[in-house]
C-alpha cells in the first residue's frame, strides 16, 4: 500500500525502487516477505524533529492544497527470506530492512544509506508513536550494502 502514498518522484524512481527491484531478483531464489509502512509527522510522537532532508522546511503538507492529504516524512520496509536447498542465496532466514525519508536525496546510488537494524527501526517506529514491534533474530544485524541480485537475475 505504500505506492499509493504521495512519494517523491526522485525517491520513489530511485532507493525505493532499488528495493522493490531486490524483491524481484530474490523471490524467484527463496520465499521472500516483505513488510513496511510509512511514517507522518505530528499526531503528538515525542521526539520528532523536521528530517534533516528537508533543510528545515516541513514538507508534509506538499499535496494537502491539492489532494487534501499529508504526505509521510519517511518510509520503512524489512524483506525477510529464507534458505531454498539447490538454490543461491541464504543459508538461514535473512533480512534487510530500511527507513528512508521521502525526499529527493533519496537517490539509487545511495540506497546503502537507508540500512537499519531492526532495533533502530523499532526505536524509530517507537519515536513516531507506531504500535509496531518487530521481533526477528539477530535484530542488531545489519547489511552495509543491499543484496547483491542472484546471477541471472531476470525481472519479467
Amino acid at each position: 500500500m505504500t505506492n499509493i502514498l504521495p512519494q517523491s518522484a526522485l525517491m520513489n524512481r530511485g532507493a525505493w525502487l532499488k528495493t522493490e527491484m531486490m524483491v524481484e531478483c530474490w523471490r524467484n531464489e527463496a520465499p521472500i516477505t516483505v513488510f513496511g509502512g510509512a511514517i507522518y509527522m505530528g499526531d503528538g510522537a515525542h521526539g520528532q524533529s523536521i528530517p534533516e532532508e528537508w533543510g528545515g522546511f516541513d514538507r508534509s503538507d506538499w499535496f494537502v492544497e491539492s489532494h487534501n492529504v499529508k504526505n509521510p516524512a519517511y518510509f520503512w520496509k524489512v524483506l525477510v527470506t529464507s534458505a531454498v536447498e539447490g538454490k543461491a542465496g541464504f543459508e538461514d532466514e535473512d533480512y534487510i530492512a530500511f527507513w528512508m525519508p521521502n525526499h529527493e536525496s533519496a537517490k539509487s546510488a545511495n540506497v546503502n544509506d537507508y540500512l537499519i537494524t531492526i532495533d533502530n527501526l523499532n526505536a524509530n517506529l517507537n519515536r513516531f508513536l507506531v504500535p509496531e514491534n518487530i521481533v526477528l533474530p539477530n535484530a542488531n544485524n545489519r547489511y552495509s550494502s543491499v543484496w547483491e541480485d542472484p546471477a541471472g537475475c531476470n525481472r519479467a
